[in-house]
């Protein structure tokens, strides 16, 4: 019984030898192989809805479909390894296609001022839709893998009831306006909001709380890397505490009937020094193990390129669903990065505006930005690019606010024939060294700036810059209260507003027209219907028809008269009466 036992074992251990000197063999033999001959071993694809939000959405509504998805991959976020998407069959019979994102819900904290974030649950995979037609949807969901394997979930349907939603903004056809899908338009009224501080999202929910109070209906945010950034801490991996930030400030945005241009890309991420550089800390760095040795390599880079549009991809799954993303803003300050060369950040700009206006099933408009507006960069001439921008700064050159920007929106229409949205701007750049808003608690360039750009035919006030350290704590929402008021009700494309133009004429010799005027009344005994007379420059009277030749006195004041002139004249008028 002994010998027969020793034999088993001795098999057993012989038999698990051999099996994993086989398996070393053949992970040997596969390495030995270049990689386009390797087969890899993927686990079976399963694709599963576990959930929707509504069977019945409204019309420019939101369906959110959350998915089961089991495969083979080591990164969510690369689409080579894993790609879901949903396609969806609308009533008319047109389909259209939607990336799936990896998602991870949290559950924010206020602690001691500043807001922490705690993971709830597994991360998974989620689908954001927006229907744009009314009737009976149908769609599936589709998983393929890195070795090609494909699984299809089963069909579902749902329905899309009509509502009072505007849809997607566009730019109103022949117009310096912007439009909804509905054919409406509006003014917008906002200033700059681009990141938290400490309290995170927090700030936001004070903010918007008072813009939309104030009647505010526009903000800007920036994914900057201390902010809303999902590409910094690693290269091709997305932060997902950050996502979730974004998903937060935008639901409360919507909710707040606030819209906002959503920009991609700041130039401190290409700038190697000065006081915004961060470079250094960039994944897309070589040292930090990126593809690049140089900022301006980011330009040209086919690695660098493809990395970034594997990101618009996640961007456009994530976020294009919003109704009240005015715009994608690709870059802010484009003209600031190392090594800035003209030519090619405007063809960097027509592949990527032209890859994302392909990938956004929504269409949303396109746009970026440049520090310096006297440079008339080329991709304002792009059709991929649809609302120019103007970003303008003092100290140097800016005292007159209200000018300058009205000319700068007057000159970007004249020249480019698109929308034209003053960003930024402020009286200072600088936020050292007592700048000079700092000198103006009463907000007087936030007044100019915003009533100027909109009088000189931009669809939005001109953005104020300094949030968090003017505009909240000196309590100066009351200037986009009371523009919001004057233009509320006025659908600026409808009402095909012009620019007035007038200019004062004024007599070329002005001795010939100087000098006594008397005025002879014509009425009779009657009671004047008039009580205010125009008096132009060359002495004629409007009207004077109505002036009465009696002074009436306590018998009869129903017909009494105290006649007020009002007189244009290059000099002080003296008047009396007999």
């Amino acid at each position: 019984m002994e010998a027969i036992g020793h034999v088993r074992l001795y098999w057993v251990v012989a038999l698990l030898a051999a099996t994993l000197t086989t398996i070393l063999v053949t992970w040997l033999l596969l390495e030995m192989l270049p990689s386009s001959q390797r087969r890899e071993i993927c686990s079976a694809v399963v694709v599963e809805v576990v959930n929707i939000s509504s069977g019945r959405v409204p019309l420019y509504g939101l369906l959110e479909v959350d998915l089961n998805v089991t495969a083979s991959y080591d990164n969510p976020f690369d689409p080579d390894q894993v790609n879901v998407t949903a396609v969806f069959e609308l009533p008319s019979g047109r389909k259209m296609t939607v990336p799936a994102f990896y998602y991870q819900e949290y559950e924010r904290r206020l602690v001691d001022g500043r807001e922490f974030l705690r993971p709830v649950g597994d991360p998974y995979w989620k689908i954001r839709f927006t229907p744009i037609e009314v009737g009976a949807h149908r769609f599936y969901v589709e998983v393929r893998d890195r070795c090609g394997n494909v699984a299809r979930s089963k069909t579902l349907r749902f329905e899309v009831i009509p509502s009072h939603k505007r849809g997607f903004i566009r730019v109103c056809p022949y117009s310096r306006y912007l439009c909804f899908d509905n054919g409406s338009s509006t003014f917008f009224v906002g200033h700059n909001v681009c990141w938290y501080g400490p309290r995170g999202t927090f700030d936001y929910d004070e903010w918007f709380s008072e813009m939309a109070a104030s009647g505010e209906n526009l903000a800007r945010i920036w994914m900057a890397p201390w902010a809303f950034g999902i590409e910094w801490e690693e290269l091709g991996r997305y932060d997902l505490a950050e996502a979730w930030r974004l998903d937060y400030v935008l639901k409360l945005a919507e909710e707040e009937g606030i819209y906002v241009i959503l920009c991609l890309m700041n130039h401190g991420q290409l700038q190697s020094g000065g006081l915004t550089g961060e470079w250094g800390d960039n994944p897309y760095n070589r040292v930090n193990g990126g593809p690049l040795a140089r900022p301006e390599e980011f330009w040209t880079d086919a690695n660098a390129l493809e990395l970034f549009e594997r990101r618009l991809r996640y961007i456009v799954a994530r976020w294009g669903y919003s109704t009240h993303i005015l715009a994608w803003e690709l870059w802010n300050e484009a003209d600031l990065t190392d090594g800035y060369n003209p030519e090619v950040v405007v063809e960097w700009h027509r592949i990527v505006a032209r890859y994302l206006r392909e990938l956004d099933p929504y269409k949303h408009l396109v746009t970026t930005s440049f520090a310096n507006p006297s440079r008339k960069p080329g991709v304002w001439s792009l059709d991929e690019v649809d609302i120019v921008t103007v970003h303008r700064y003092g100290p140097q050159s800016f005292a007159d606010i209200a000018g300058s920007i009205a000319q700068l929106v007057r000159e970007g229409w004249s020249e480019y024939g698109k929308p034209v949205i003053v960003e930024e701007f402020a009286s200072d750049w600088r936020w050292f060294n007592k700048p000079l808003y700092y000198e103006d608690r009463e907000g007087i360039e936030i007044h100019n700036g915003a009533w100027s750009a909109i009088m000189a035919g931009s669809p939005a006030t001109g953005m104020l810059w300094w949030w968090d350290n003017y505009v909240h704590p000196y309590k100066l929402y009351s200037h986009y209260a009371a523009l919001a008021a004057f233009l509320r009700g006025v659908d600026p494309h409808s009402s095909a507003l012009e620019e007035l133009k007038g200019e004062p004429v004024l007599p070329g010799d002005l001795e010939e027209y100087l000098g006594s005027l008397t005025i002879y009344p014509s009425l009779g005994w009657a009671r004047p219907i008039a009580s205010v007379f125009e008096v132009t420059l060359s002495g004629e009277v409007g009207n004077k028809s109505q002036l009465s030749y009696f002074i009436q006195g306590r018998a009869h004041p129903e017909l009494r008269s105290n006649p007020a002139f009002r007189a244009t004249s290059p000099m002080a008028v003296e008047s009396w009466s007999a």
